[in-house]
């Protein structure tokens, strides 16, 4: 019995103990408080945002009010300490407390637990804290207590015991003083603009920017040596558009330099070369310094390149590099980032409360919406301020979890987020399960803040990932994403506001529109509550203390009536209260304006309604307050009309039809007291004639280079939803692609279809044509789809679209593809006006510096403006203002300067599919004939209007004549009106303005209240000769209308824009002269002109010209070029005339030779020569162009000076005579010989090595009485002899002419007209002409001779005698005709029969027309007998592009060749230059074919070269060249998607190679740009399958090494085939030329610019594969307390990866430490989680379940 009784009592200690524990406080068992600190606030100034402490004091002790206290009993009183102002308390957290203020009354939250309302109870002692109903508060005007409204009690300190509540200022608390206090936050620095270098430290984070051009330093590369730039805004002090990417740790040396580091710790850097500045290479220090007399700006040089290269924003690039130089590209600033300023939120740790937030949104997720197939989240705004989310009502706040290496997000009221299934969905779910799971990953698209893809939401094998969409939150496959904010989320936690149940809870009255009240007239409001746990009760309203009626409609809204009698006075104010069901009151006051004014609404027929049938509507609107008898007026259509008034409503209804159209009608009304009221509406009677309809009139499908079949396109088209507002899209495939190079169609073809070519039966223009009526005949009314092409030329000025043509024709057409002088844009302008075309419909397409602007819109005559229809003003298939949309609203205004009649059009030239809705541009046509033809009478009525909002609608007329329309005399006034309407209650207008002449902007609406109505109108003097109405809405979208035209058109502006010198270099000071036209009645003056290259000013000019009336004005330009490329410069000039102010622009391409590397050749002028300066002069120009492609510069020698001082230059390596004329009348008053000084300077000149070149002519042109009757006048043969003779040459030029009986009349040319073909093939200057033997007389297959009234050569012995034997020296080039013979024309005596031939062949002597001579140890002497280089024989393309070149050109190319051998660069050379233009010609292997050659495996318009040193794209290419093909490629640098290509002026075979052998690759190669424009081969395992319009378009491969890179095939490649064998863990190995696109983004929104792109399906080959897995290995070790992993890898790189548990503690030695880590076990050293009083506690309570046990069996 006594052990029982010990065990008994041992028990109850135990028990009790146990109790005594429990009942700790939290503080004992939390870690050490941080102390606050306070300051004494007024309680007036107390904001929601504050954190205070509320306190008692009396006799110098202070109690403060601890914010920790329960429901069950009084807070204890704890004490502060005051000194001064300032307030200490033990802790910050356990007093804090927030103020929610109401109109008269306060309630007090917890600030560290929300739920936590301080309260009273009808108890002295009954202050509490919880949730409680009497929680309202005042401070008392009397006594300054804290008084409890409900309750009417007083509350103070007890005794120094606890705080307690009297009904009167009872003794226990009398005598204290109440007092608010404001938690301090230690000062931190802010987020800003750098100033001053002192205040940078190192280890701050900064975002290094360029202000002028608003693009940050980004740490992305994007595949590249350059960094990316970012979009920035600097807008109040405060950047804003960066991301986490763009943020650099500073580093500060000890030598005063600095270093810039990635949040990784790599440093930006510069290698020992190159511009480009990646990271951790060789110099990473920068120096900083000011920039002179610019406030907070700076340049950024690098200190270990000795070059002084600095950062610089390279705009024209699109990214950053580092160069010598000044200006703005330069001069960068730095913006201090504070960590609570940082651009989005990090990941969240377990245990966190956030709320997840979209920045597209500027939201947070709130609860599931109802419905039950698709649930989504709602959303409630947000504002991010200090990093805490301000948050509307019913925004959810989250528990984080953690689920390995899932998160998981807890709502307390609403459950886990969650998405399944097929996806297009999100939910809450009050259990978790792996539906709750996410994975968070750093946002695609560089947007910033964190993707969230669901663990088990898939469709079709796509992950899903949560997106804002549609006002609501759920996920969606990433796919075509052009917008990837959508899908950005951050997670912050909530700021200042109550939160209950996890639920941000705020319950508010919302108040709608308070319309007027009228004095006497019954009145009512609506208003709605926003209570996320819904109403309590009833809701009450009061005015003046006497009770409203208050009824709620089905839909939550609530109704006030106020009786007519109480409706007095000036004004009305309702007070409005109520309570939710977390019992959190709800009030509000309405204050209602109260007029006393007769009141008009609700008019019929509505505003803007049509009235259809009905002629005689009722006209009426409802009067209210009109007192007795007033007057009433209505004007109809601005006659007055009788209407009568009763049952308070106006009507009129009209006797007799109205006319139809638009009717306006006001009605007045009047008071007996003067009071007045009015309104206006408009209505149309009958219906509108013209309806609006949007589409498309520009995109591609596979018959070109788009994606997917025409068939799939329109039935996409014909299945797009009503919500993306398309009736009509038209495909214009590229022309070439129906043809076909070998076989391409005849001008005719385009009128006579019966002409057209095909290139294949499948790719019939028939069956296009066809194909597309059928889909008109079946979805007429419902939809349009129209059939044009697409007439481009490659490297051309432009391209156009045609439409309503019966054939086709294109650039394969030789004629039509002429780029000489723009010679086939010119022929297929007169092939669209022959008379066939005057129903067709042309569009200048995506005029720029890409493609072309069609020479600044040049050429304009009547006929080709009558076929010219519209202009694209935007382009591109990329969302509006991001990447892929390209506006080019400024063309349009060159085109209209320019004299062009055209409407805008803004087109998304699809490539990809989504034709018609691939982002929101819209063309809109107004038609009363929905139908193809239909359009095309609207479109060449001009009645039409380019939008960036697929919805806009508008109309504009001038004097009442649409858009589009002209006014042929030019009116007194101008009166526009204009209708405007965004039917989306999201979008509204921001301005509206009409554009005049150069873009002059003549009259803004901008005024909200006249936006808002729709209509508006102005009246302007006729100033101009054009005017358009531009639209500008509040997200920027813009709209432009076709014009309407007055008088004639304006004819005043810049006619050409010229080079002074022909052949521009480097170091040598050209002279541009822009030319000034003023056709106009009165003069003009030049305000100012700038210059620009790339958008970088190279000069200004404000000196102030006049262009006098019915004049022209050369204005000259000096300009020094320093580098040698090719570039343009904008001339853009600001003119005045009369009050009106116009600018105009005129561009000018150079073509900069370097002077060091230049070769000259010097043309004889001084001697009346023919082609030069005597007949036909000015006719080398040709000749002098194909020169200085070869870096060969040509001078025109003026005077025998000229001549003697080029002998002895040693620039001059070659000199041209052509013959002296004495054909000329000056030539035969003053025949020119050479003098002897000029003799002998060119035998020195030839001895010293130069090359001497005489082209003869025939004596035919010496056939005249002045020369045959006077014989001291030398003939040019002999004249040009003289030299021959001082050179020591054995050639002679004939005094002759060459005739050809056979084959002039064969031919059907003059006797003299000789087209020669017998060549001497060993002569380098024949190399490469061609010559069919079976067709040499033929011009189709043979490269003929153009020998123009020309006279033969011959040779002389050493005595000076003709020899038909031809000495070593001398080397034939051109021989004659077999039938081909020498005539003496002028009767001389010499030349004739007698003239020496030269043996061609066997037993076939021949006349001589060209030879060489190469003397030892001198120059070339090259004799002609005609001038074989003139502008006649040298063409680069004939007009007839079927016939053969003339060798001519072919050989002045060698001759060129031979004086400036062709310097040949590197591919590597290539892609080290960073700048655009600079000239390289190469020599390299094809790797993909041309479409010449095969259209299904050639890319688009260009071909991939390799040498030994690398690979690139050639740009455009479209000719027949072939893999394997060896060739000779020229042009400029030039860079398209981020990929750098050789921009093509000149590519030729030069032999057949072997076909490159692919490079076996990594993914990392692939990825990093080494391998660039390289022919690479990729093995691996597939890891992704991405589709596009059917065909396979993107497959992801993962190599060996674990690395993923991408595998692209255009939809357009082998379009008949497909790859064999794919599937996703398929082994695969993919070959083509290593690319990069940086406007792809994979379907899951990750960029991905690098890529291998495939031109033919067969080169992908997949087969099966098998994972063997090796043995497992550790990579992370376990540890005492964190898991470990290992893993084990497949030979393909598949890697699994299974976890290591932790190991535990181990202590084995007992010294209270792990023997592992060493971390303490015990509390000897500080328990700060007071883990030995938890162990205590679980021991007891262990020994008491044991002992209570033991008595249980005992007892049994």
């Amino acid at each position: 019995m006594k052990m029982r009784g010990h065990s008994r009592r041992l028990l109850s200690v135990l028990l009790a103990l146990v109790m005594l524990l429990s009942l700790l406080p939290t503080a004992v068992l939390a870690a050490d408080p941080t102390p606050g600190t306070w300051k004494k606030i007024a309680f007036a100034d107390i904001t929601a945002d504050d954190t205070v402490a509320i306190t008692m004091t009396k006799d110098k002790t202070t109690w403060v009010l601890p914010n920790d206290g329960t429901a069950q009993k009084a807070a204890p009183a704890i004490t502060g300490t005051v000194s001064g102002n300032t307030l200490t308390t033990a802790s910050e957290s356990q007093f804090g407390w927030k103020v929610i203020k109401s109109t008269d009354t306060f309630q007090l939250v917890s600030a560290s637990d929300n739920t936590k309302y301080l309260y009273s109870t009808d108890k002295n002692n009954g202050i509490r804290q919880g949730k409680g109903e009497s929680r309202d508060w005042k401070v008392d005007a009397t006594s300054g207590y804290l008084f409890n409204v409900a309750q009417k009690r007083y509350v103070g300190v007890y005794n120094q015991q606890d705080w307690r509540s009297y009904t009167t200022l009872h003794d226990n608390i009398a005598g204290q003083t109440l007092n608010f206090w404001k938690l301090e936050t230690t000062s931190a620095r802010q987020s800003g603009i750098v100033t001053d270098l002192t205040t940078l430290q190192d280890g701050d984070t900064v975002v290094v920017f360029n202000p002028a051009n608003n693009k940050a330093l980004s740490s992305d590369y994007a595949g590249t040596f350059y960094n990316q730039g970012t979009a920035v805004t600097l807008a109040d002090g405060k950047l804003t558009g960066y991301t986490k990417a763009d943020i650099w740790t500073v580093g500060v040396n000890a030598d005063g330099t600095y270093t810039f580091s990635t949040a990784d710790g790599k440093k930006l850097a510069m290698g020992a070369k190159f511009t480009s500045t990646p990271l951790d290479e060789v110099n990473q220090s920068w120096k900083i310094t000011a920039v002179d007399g610019k406030d907070a700006t700076f340049y950024i040089d690098n200190t270990g390149r000795t070059d002084k290269y600095r950062l610089q924003w390279f705009a024209k690039n699109n990214n950053w590099s580092a160069y010598t130089g000044t200006g703005d590209a330069f001069e960068q600033q730095l913006y201090l980032v504070i960590d609570s300023d940082q651009p989005s939120a990090g990941l969240p740790n377990p245990g966190d409360q956030v709320v997840i937030y979209n920045q597209n949104a500027q939201a947070v997720l709130a609860a599931q919406n109802d419905n039950a197939t698709s649930p989504a989240i709602n959303k409630a705004a947000a504002t991010i301020k200090d990093g805490k989310a301000a948050c509307a009502n019913g925004a959810a706040v989250f528990t984080v979890e953690k689920s390995g290496d899932y998160y998981r997000f807890h709502n307390k009221t609403y459950g886990y987020l969650c998405a399944g299934g097929t996806g297009n969905n999100a939910f809450y779910s009050a259990t978790a399960g792996d539906d709750a799971d996410w994975l968070l990953r750093t946002c695609s698209g560089g947007v910033g803040g964190y993707e969230m893809e669901s663990r088990t939401a898939k469709y079709k094998g796509h992950s899903q990932w949560l997106e804002y969409y549609s006002d609501s939150f759920k996920v969606y496959s990433m796919y075509n994403v052009t917008d990837y904010t959508i899908y950005s989320f951050s997670f912050y936690p909530v700021g200042p506001g109550t939160i209950t149940d996890g639920v941000v809870n705020n319950p508010a009255v919302v108040l709608g529109d308070l319309p007027y009240a009228y004095v006497g007239t019954d009145y009512a409001f609506t208003f709605t509550v926003d209570a996320p746990f819904g109403v309590r009760g009833d809701i009450t309203a009061k005015l003046n203390g006497t009770s409203l009626s208050v009824t709620k409609g089905e839909d939550g809204t609530y109704t006030v009536t106020i009786p007519a009698a109480s409706v007095t006075g000036d004004k009305l104010t309702v007070n409005i209260s109520g309570m939710d069901n977390k019992y959190i009151p709800i009030r509000a006051a309405a204050e209602i304006t109260v007029k006393d004014e007769p009141v008009l609404a609700d008019p019929t027929p509505a505003r803007g309604s049509q009235t259809g049938e009905n002629k005689r509507p009722a006209i009426s609107v409802a009067l209210g307050n009109a007192g007795q008898n007033p007057t009433v007026t209505m004007t109809v259509g601005g006659k007055t009309v009788t209407a009568t008034y009763e049952s308070g409503r106006v009507t009129y209804t009209p006797a007799a039809d109205l006319p139809e159209g638009r009717t306006e009608v006001t009605v007045t009304v009047r008071r007996a007291d003067s009071k007045s009221a009015s309104i206006t509406w408009f209505f149309t009677v009958g219906a509108t004639k013209y309806q609006h309809y949007f589409g498309q009139l520009h995109s591609h499908t596979q018959y070109s280079d788009g994606a997917g079949p025409l068939t799939d396109a329109l039935r996409y088209v014909e299945n797009l939803p009503s919500s993306a507002n398309v009736q009509f899209v038209a495909f214009t495939d590229h022309s070439n692609y129906f043809d076909s190079s070998s076989s391409p169609n005849e001008e005719a073809a385009l009128y006579n279809a019966s002409l057209v070519k095909d290139s294949d039966a499948n790719h019939s223009w028939k069956t296009y044509k066809d194909t597309i009526a059928k889909f008109n005949e079946d979805n007429a009314g419902s939809m349009v789809a129209i059939g044009g092409f697409e007439m481009t030329w490659s490297g051309g000025p432009g391209h156009i679209n045609t439409f309503n043509t019966p054939g086709i024709v294109s650039r394969n057409n030789k004629t039509l593809n002429n780029k000489t002088d723009d010679a086939g844009m010119k022929a297929y302008y007169a092939l669209l006006s022959q008379a066939e075309g005057a129903s067709s419909i042309s569009q200048f397409n995506h005029p720029g510096t890409t493609f072309g602007n069609f020479k600044d819109f040049n050429y304009w005559d009547p006929v080709i403006d009558s076929r010219m229809y519209m202009v694209e003003v935007g382009n591109g298939e990329g969302a509006i203002g991001a990447g892929g949309y390209y506006p080019s609203y400024e063309q349009y205004i060159m085109a209209l300067d320019k004299g062009w009649h055209l409407a805008p059009t803004n087109n998304q030239d699809n490539h990809k599919g989504k034709w018609g809705n691939a982002n929101d541009a819209r063309d809109v046509i107004l038609t009363d004939d929905f139908s193809e033809q239909g359009i095309y009478e609207a479109i060449r009525a001009l009645r039409m209007y380019a939008t960036e909002d697929k919805n806009l609608e508008l109309t504009y007329t001038v004097n009442g004549l649409m858009m589009g329309s002209s006014i042929t005399e030019v009116p007194d006034k101008l009166h526009i009106e204009v209708t405007v309407n965004d039917p989306d209650a999201s979008d509204s207008i921001a301005k509206v303005e009409v554009v005049a002449n150069s873009g002059k902007v003549a009259y803004t609406w901008d005024n909200a209240a006249q936006l808002s109505s729709g209509k508006l109108s102005a009246t302007l003097d006729p100033s101009y000769s054009y005017y358009f109405i531009r639209v500008t809405q509040k997200d920027g979208d813009l709209a432009v209308t076709s014009p309407v035209w007055v008088g004639e058109s304006l004819k005043l502006g810049i006619s050409n824009m010229v080079c002074g010198t022909a052949t521009p270099v480097t170091d040598e000071e050209l002279t541009l002269t822009t030319t000034f036209f003023n056709s106009e009645d009165s003069d003009a003056t030049i305000k100012s002109l700038t210059y620009s290259i790339g958008g970088t000013v190279i000069g200004t000019d404000k000196t102030g010209y006049t262009i006098a009336k019915s004049s022209t004005l050369d204005v000259p330009f000096k300009y020094t070029p320093t580098a040698a490329r090719v570039f343009t410069v904008q001339v853009t000039a600001v003119v005045e005339q009369g009050n009106n102010e116009y600018t105009f622009t005129k561009t000018i391409g150079l073509d900069v030779l370097n002077a060091d590397s230049l070769v000259y050749i010097g043309i004889d002028a001084s001697h009346y020569n023919e082609y030069v300066s005597g007949n036909y002069k000015d006719s080398m120009g040709n000749f002098g162009n194909l020169a200085a492609d070869h870096s060969v510069r040509t001078v025109q020698l003026n005077t025998g000076a000229d001549l003697i001082a080029a002998c002895s230059n040693p620039k001059y390596k070659a000199l041209i005579l052509t013959a002296p004329s004495r054909r000329l009348a000056d030539a035969q008053t003053n025949p020119k010989t050479y003098s002897d000084a000029e003799l002998k300077a060119l035998a020195d000149f030839n001895a010293a090595g130069g090359t001497v070149i005489l082209a003869g002519w025939s004596d035919n042109y010496e056939n005249y009485d002045v020369i045959q009757k006077n014989p001291a006048i030398k003939h040019m043969a002999e004249t040009q002899n003289d030299v021959l003779k001082a050179l020591g040459s054995s050639l002679r030029i004939s005094d002759d002419a060459t005739y050809d009986d056979v084959r002039s009349a064969a031919d059907g040319v003059d006797k003299w007209r000789l087209y020669f073909s017998t060549y001497n093939t060993d002569n380098f200057l024949t190399s490469g002409v061609i010559v069919d033997a079976d067709h040499p007389y033929d011009k189709l297959y043979t490269e003929r001779f153009s020998h123009y009234g020309g006279a033969s050569i011959y040779a002389v012995d050493a005595n000076g005698s003709p020899t038909s034997t031809l000495p070593s020296t001398v080397s034939p080039v051109v021989y004659g005709h077999a039938t081909t013979y020498s005539i003496d024309v002028d009767k001389d005596g010499k030349g004739g029969a007698g003239t020496p031939k030269y043996t061609y062949a066997e037993n076939d002597n021949r006349l001589l027309v060209m030879a060489t001579e190469q003397l030892a140890g001198k120059g070339l002497i090259v004799v002609s007998g005609a001038a074989f280089m003139s502008n006649f024989e040298v063409q680069a393309q004939l007009d007839n592009g079927a016939e053969k070149n003339y060798s001519n050109y072919r050989i002045c190319e060698n001759l060129v060749s031979y004086l400036n051998p062709v310097q040949l660069s590197t591919i590597a050379q290539i892609h080290q230059q960073p700048e655009e233009g600079f000239k390289y010609t190469v020599e390299g292997i094809v790797t993909s074919n041309a479409s010449g050659h095969d259209k299904d495996t050639a890319f688009f318009d260009c071909i991939y070269i390799q040498d030994e040193t690398g690979g690139i794209n050639c740009f455009p290419v479209a000719g027949n060249f072939k893999i394997g093909d060896r060739v000779r490629v020229s042009g400029t640098t030039s860079s398209y998607q981020g990929e750098r290509q050789l921009a093509v002026t000149k590519i030729e075979k030069i032999g057949d190679g072997t076909p490159v052998t692919p490079l076996t690759v990594t993914s990392a190669q692939v990825n990093d740009g080494s391998v660039l424009g390289r022919l690479v081969t990729l093995k691996g395992i597939v890891t992704v399958i991405e589709m596009a319009e059917g065909k396979v378009q993107t497959i992801l491969v993962r190599d060996p090494q674990g690395k993923v890179a991408r595998v692209f095939i255009d939809g357009y490649i082998c379009p008949e085939s497909e790859v064999q064998n794919l599937k996703v863990g398929c082994a695969i190995e993919a070959t083509g030329p290593a690319s990069y696109d940086n406007t792809f983004v994979l379907s899951d929104g990750t960029a991905m610019a690098p890529r291998i792109r495939i031109s033919n399906r067969a080169d992908v080959i997949c087969t099966d594969h098998t994972h063997a897995f090796g043995a497992w290995t550790v990579t992370t070790p376990a540890t005492c307390t964190a898991s470990g992993a290992e893993t084990r890898k497949c030979a393909c790189g598949e890697t699994e990866t299974r976890l290591l548990p932790a190991t535990g503690h181990t202590d084995a030695n007992k010294d209270g430490k792990c023997d592992l880590c060493g971390q303490t076990l015990t509390p000897a050293t500080g328990d700060t989680m007071h883990l030995t009083l938890w162990l205590s506690l679980m021991a007891l309570t262990a020994l008491a379940g044991v002992a209570l046990t033991r008595q249980k069996k005992r007892r049994a």
